[in-house]
């Protein structure tokens, strides 16, 4: 192992551990697991520097192709970098600093418990997306809602996210973008179950339950096992 590569295990480690962040096998990838979402700290490698990602990814399903990786639904490459340049003691302050940096963006986004507070960062990110480029927002908003009981917004927030995916097959560049008519599709087959106020809550629960499973399944994501924490009665989130 290379010693830059020895340093940023390491310090990772002592940064990251003590506060449940759990390392995925050897990667560079740390994830902090909250049940029905996690946020991925991913020390990303540039030759021999480090740059960092931090954002969460919501677990209820999206398309099943998509759902054994994650992604930054909300969040992403964060500014700062570690530069290896040969002096070992220079690179470990400044790799301590990314890291400390990214665990302060676990901190910020562990409020995401707060589901009120998850569908405001949600609603702001939905409003602040130009209507042409917006595509999962709504989706993320809608299964929120029906995760915390908020019916009747899910559906309001699932039939707009349908409406723009119908009209939005195609890119602005205009090249056709399959995968959002499969994922349209999908929801079509998925609206009976999500449509009823006695099933909506469950299905997504379901959702979350089978996607954890694509990865408790591989031993360098074992850390995750264990029956997730999601709401077991149903909330208004009526704003």
């Amino acid at each position: 192992m290379e010693i830059y590569q020895k340093i940023i295990q390491e310090t990772a480690r002592r940064i990251l551990k003590p506060h449940g962040i759990i390392q995925i096998g050897r990667s560079r990838t740390w994830l902090d697991d909250q049940g029905w979402f996690v946020t991925q700290i991913d020390f990303q490698p540039l030759d021999e520097d480090s740059l960092l990602n931090v954002g969460v990814d919501f677990l209820w399903s999206r398309k099943p192709d998509l759902d054994a990786a994650f992604a930054f639904a909300y969040g992403g490459q964060e500014p700062g970098s570690a530069d290896f340049t040969g002096d070992e003691t220079a690179f470990a302050a400044e790799f301590a600093a990314l890291a400390e940096q990214g665990l302060e963006k676990v901190r910020a986004y562990r409020r995401f418990c707060d589901p009120e507070y998850a569908k405001q960062m949600l609603l702001q990110k939905y409003e602040q997306t130009k209507p042409e480029y917006r595509f999962w927002e709504g989706y993320d908003l809608a299964m929120l809602c029906f995760l915390f009981g908020n019916h009747a917004d899910g559906m309001t927030h699932l039939r707009d996210f349908m409406e723009n995916a119908a009209g939005n097959f195609y890119h602005p560049s205009g090249l056709y973008i399959a995968w959002h008519e499969e994922v349209l599709h999908r929801c079509e087959d998925l609206l009976p179950a999500l449509a009823d106020p006695q099933n909506a809550q469950q299905t997504v629960c379901k959702m979350i339950r089978q996607r954890r499973a694509l990865f408790t399944a591989r031993a360098s994501y074992r850390k995750m096992q264990g029956d997730p924490v999601l709401p077991p009665v149903t909330r208004d989130l009526t704003m």
